[in-house]
């Protein structure tokens, strides 16, 4: 679990995983503090892992995140880390950085050693609220994890025999040139998605305006500026795919996956999985 949270006094943030640490939460936390450091700027970061009680990211997520470059902007990152098994892993990831950047966190073993090292003994914290768009973020980091987990049980069971009767139709109606030129929801869906690959076969939507349920793959697809899934009985819009320049500061009102926005008019299903209607 990963909570953010701001001195807005002394200038410093406060960043705070407990229970499992999942490699989610090094995805939510970078998002969290690149939005953060976006709007007001760039601040010294306490990193407390004193509450981690599980490791469940694979060290290979831990090292790339080593390898890329610091959200910080040079400021400094102390990590409180009191024992295992948070401890091999952020000595781990210190080696990693210190090889590829030239820069190490500071590793403390208590949030006092942490304010001492920046020179205050009086930091007073507050829960940085989550906007709509993180919890957007954590949502669809939440439905990426839960594809990915039931993906591996039902794969050969179902996909087999759903992506010949969605091709079926996909043959008779869809127009493919249209289809070729267009990114696609199961393309964006697939950058998060670690074990799991999904199709447009493999994603339902229950059109609002005609109630009928259709796979996308058996959607009309439009590209340009946008891609836009519509449905084939009504035509109603049932979901929007857009750039964003900026996703760590842009106020988008849909889902940022893969450097889109995404606009859904009603629930998308995959496999049991449900990724909640934005906006």
């Amino acid at each position: 679990m990963f909570q953010l949270s701001y001195d807005n006094a002394n200038n410093v943030l406060l960043t705070r995983v407990s229970g499992v640490f999942r490699e989610e939460d090094i995805v939510l936390a970078d998002k969290q503090l690149a939005r953060f450091v976006a709007r007001y700027g760039p601040a010294p970061v306490l990193m407390d892992f004193c509450g981690v009680k599980r490791v469940d990211a694979p060290l290979e997520a831990v090292v790339r995140r080593a390898h890329a470059p610091s959200i910080l902007r040079g400021e400094t990152c102390i990590f409180i880390v009191s024992a295992e098994p948070a401890y091999s892993l952020s000595r781990v990831f210190a080696a990693h950085q210190y090889f590829k950047h030239k820069i190490e966190p500071l590793l403390v073993e208590s949030p006092r050693e942490a304010c001492s090292a920046l020179g205050s003994t009086n930091l007073k914290f507050e829960l940085v609220q989550e906007d709509g768009v993180m919890l957007r973020e954590r949502t669809m980091l939440g439905v990426l994890t839960e594809i990915d987990k039931r993906g591996l049980k039902i794969f050969n069971r179902v996909r087999s025999d759903l992506r010949r009767r969605a091709m079926s139709t996909l043959d008779r109606h869809a127009p493919r040139q249209s289809r070729q030129a267009a990114i696609a929801l199961s393309d964006l869906l697939n950058v998060g998605l670690k074990t799991m690959q999904v199709t447009d076969v493999d994603l339902a939507i229950r059109c609002p305006g005609c109630g009928r349920e259709t796979r996308l793959a058996q959607c009309a697809i439009t590209a340009a500026r946008r891609t836009s899934y519509s449905c084939r009985t009504c035509a109603t819009s049932l979901v929007e795919l857009a750039p964003v320049a900026d996703p760590a500061s842009a106020e988008t009102t849909g889902y940022s996956v893969g450097g889109f926005e995404v606009q859904t008019s009603a629930d998308i299903k995959c496999h049991g999985v449900i990724l909640p209607k934005s906006g």
